[in-house]
């Protein structure tokens, strides 16, 4: 329970390896709610909350996983979802409202009281399970408040850039005080977009903020955790020399690499069962197996087992509580001859092949933005709006249509085997692959369109 997980993140030896199903808005599908009426009472988080406790039986859990908690209290509007967290619609920045104009919310400030009275009643409540506390990280708040611009301005204007990351960090810390206070035991910084910047990026803009924030945590005698979701392989020894006493990301980053990256910092690791291909679209044998997988290829020490991200809503329960099982019932020792006897038991399911559409026939460019989830998945979000505003903003550019295919969409897998991707979020036009993991500048993308304009008529 939340000891064995406390040992495991310190280095300790420990006779399993700590499960922590990252529960967000599948609280609200276990108990029969919509995710716009979870996520603004307390009284349901409570129930959903234990509601997961009692059927997956983990060792640590979050309070909630909504990264646009701390975007609302700061004025932005949010759109409302019954299967996903709420989406960030307008970003206060953009409407010129400047940031030196913004204060740093209050506990008694939009949702935060909703999720901090959860966050107290559920540590009386288990005494023995490790409650999370999810913190926006800086660059994704940064982006709530500004909008994909801020990523060009990196470049065009570094200093105000600077001075949004620096409010942004200023948030995150108090919420982190504000967690640590309500009784989180791990505080974990969310930032999913940071898998979009290069490490130079990260070290200009994020390093000093990221340590300011992890410092402040130790400062609490806390545990503090680093999430960060997508292709985040080129930002994780920039983050690990932060110094966060761990580090999860999704199935975009080998757990081996993370194994030995991380362990160069003597910080613990976790992950990163897939969320759409094994727990929402596989069944209880697969879920088993790949969470085996996990637990062999971590080599055990400090290794924390956890979902890629945040659960999609309505993930079947039964494949959570078949990794509950593996965690609880199958020693270590035995770890690998489990394996080979559920691959045994898989029938391999035949993915159709991916009807490529006849692009030079069409009066238009196709753009397909292949994502996890823009509702659920902040870099997926901001890939789909870097698309969804070039229309506007942009008039003299080819006529395009686009689309967004999701993870969870079972045609979405034989798009990325089709069209050879390795990274998601990511967008191919016309059938070529133009931007892996990287949110691209709206030059670029009109580039890009019009380069597949071009190439039609010859």
């Amino acid at each position: 329970m939340k000891t064995l997980l406390f040992d495991v993140i310190k280095g300790k030896k420990a006779k399993r390896v700590p499960w922590v199903p990252f529960v967000g808005v599948h609280g609200g599908y276990l108990i029969g709610l919509g995710a716009d009426e979870y996520l603004k009472s307390s009284d349901k988080i409570v129930e959903g909350i234990s509601t997961a406790i009692q059927r997956y039986r983990p060792d640590g859990i979050p309070v909630a996983f909504d990264l646009q908690i701390e975007a609302e209290a700061l004025g932005c509007e949010l759109i409302w979802s019954k299967n996903s967290p709420p989406s960030v619609s307008t970003h206060p920045l953009e409407r010129g409202i400047q940031i030196d104009s913004l204060k740093v919310p209050s506990e008694k400030d939009g949702r935060i009281p909703v999720i901090m009275d959860a966050l107290k009643r559920l540590k009386e409540k288990y005494t023995d399970i490790a409650i999370y506390g999810l913190v926006t990280g800086p660059l994704t708040l940064a982006m709530h408040l500004a909008g994909t611009d801020l990523l060009m301005n990196m470049l065009l204007d570094p200093e105000n850039v600077e001075k949004v990351i620096s409010f942004s960090c200023d948030v995150a810390t108090k919420m982190s005080q504000y967690y640590s206070k309500n009784g989180a035991d791990v505080i974990a910084i969310v930032d999913p977009t940071v898998s979009l910047i290069s490490p130079q990026t990260f070290d200009q803009f994020l390093t000093e903020p990221y340590k300011k924030i992890f410092n402040f945590i130790k400062s609490e005698n806390k545990i503090s955790a680093s999430f960060a979701c997508g292709d985040a392989r080129k930002v994780i020894e920039p983050i690990c020399k932060t110094h966060p006493d761990s580090f999860h990301a999704d199935e975009n980053v080998p757990l081996s690499m993370l194994r030995d990256s991380t362990q160069k910092y003597n910080i613990s690791f976790g992950g990163n069962i897939p969320l759409a291909t094994v727990l929402f679209n596989g069944n209880e044998t697969l879920s088993q197996k790949v969470a085996a997988e996990c637990i062999y290829e971590s080599g055990i020490n400090r290794f924390v087992l956890a979902p890629g991200c945040d659960l999609l809503y309505d993930t079947p329960p039964k494949n959570l509580e078949a990794v509950g099982e593996v965690v609880h019932d199958v020693p270590i020792e035995k770890i690998g001859a489990y394996i080979t006897e559920k691959a045994s038991q898989i029938v391999e399911e035949e993915i159709a092949p991916y009807k490529v559409p006849d692009y030079t026939s069409l009066d238009h460019v196709v753009v397909d933005v292949i994502t996890i989830n823009a509702d659920t998945c902040a870099a997926c979000k901001y890939m789909v709006e870097a698309v969804k505003s070039i229309g506007d903003k942009f008039m003299a550019i080819p006529p395009f249509e686009w689309s967004e295919h999701r993870l969870s969409e079972k045609t979405t897998l034989s798009m990325i085997k089709t069209f050879g991707l390795k990274q998601i979020p990511s967008i191919v036009i016309n059938g070529k692959i133009a931007f892996e993991g990287i949110v691209p500048t709206h030059d670029e993308l009109v580039k890009k369109i019009r380069e597949a304009s071009e190439r039609k008529r010859k």
